[in-house]
């Protein structure tokens, strides 16, 4: 098996909290994601710490590496359709935005020669939700434009897009429940025409992730290539996670042994 080496300098820049322009009847601006420089020393280490069977690791690195390969060699989107969205669902607590994070960080290091700058962009997708009538769809619209002009700006950034509790923004149209279902499901809509737009572009990544995939709606989860369960840690798994914490209590001294 060959062995590779990485370098890279580890960003202590804080994130940044970007913001698109007031739609509808608001006069505040909001905050649409937060922007964090990678690699980031705060993600240094975190993907090690992460304790999952092998193959759910090495998985989502194939992944993610032969999606932004296909890109790189311009195979035909048209024999072989790929959207560079992964989704990882299950449980709550099982670590799946840990995942996602130190994937990206992950990423940012092994592609250093391809994308000598990376970002991570972390969606608020709460806040994308007006209280004005009619306008969330505009402001996911307004948001996913701002990652184009980014993508569009510097081909050589790699930009992983990340969309915790995706049934937020992409809730069932079948299912649509209080609140205003018109203002939803033109959200969901925006989501889908936003995402396929990205496409285009060879140097992005959508992470998503969800506790509830009956939520989600099925446009949405048909875009996504790569489906990972994440369950509650295996017995191994557990003990390894036991141990870790254990050694670092004895570490700082607040164990004595």
């Amino acid at each position: 098996r060959r062995c590779e080496s990485h370098t890279c300098v580890l960003s202590e820049e804080e994130d940044r909290t970007e913001e698109v322009e007031p739609v509808g009847g608001d006069d505040e601006w909001t905050a649409a994601c937060d922007s964090l420089p990678l690699p980031h020393i705060s993600l240094d280490g975190l993907w090690e710490t992460l304790i999952f069977e092998q193959r759910i690791k090495t998985g989502l690195l194939d992944y993610a590496q032969s999606a932004l390969l296909f890109s790189d060699k311009s195979v035909s989107p048209h024999l072989v359709h790929w959207n560079r969205i992964l989704l990882l669902h299950g449980p709550p607590g099982t670590g799946k935005t840990s995942l996602c994070r130190a994937l990206a960080h992950k990423l940012a290091i092994r592609l250093v020669h391809k994308f000598p700058k990376s970002t991570l962009l972390g969606i608020h997708s709460h806040s994308l939700f007006s209280k004005w009538f009619s306008t969330s769809g505009k402001l996911v619209s307004t948001l996913f434009q701002m990652v184009r002009d980014m993508l569009q700006d510097d081909p050589t950034t790699l930009v992983c897009v990340l969309i915790d509790e995706v049934e937020s923004l992409a809730s069932s149209r079948s299912n649509s429940s209080g609140g205003d279902p018109g203002d939803a499901m033109r959200a969901v809509n925006s989501l889908l025409t936003s995402l396929d737009r990205l496409r285009s572009f060879p140097n992005v990544l959508v992470l998503a992730t969800t506790n509830l995939t009956t939520l989600v709606d099925e446009a949405f989860v048909d875009r996504v290539d790569f489906k990972v369960h994440i369950g509650m840690p295996i017995l191994k798994a557990r003990f390894h996670i036991l141990r870790s914490c254990l050694e670092e209590l004895v570490r700082v001294g607040i164990i004595v042994v």
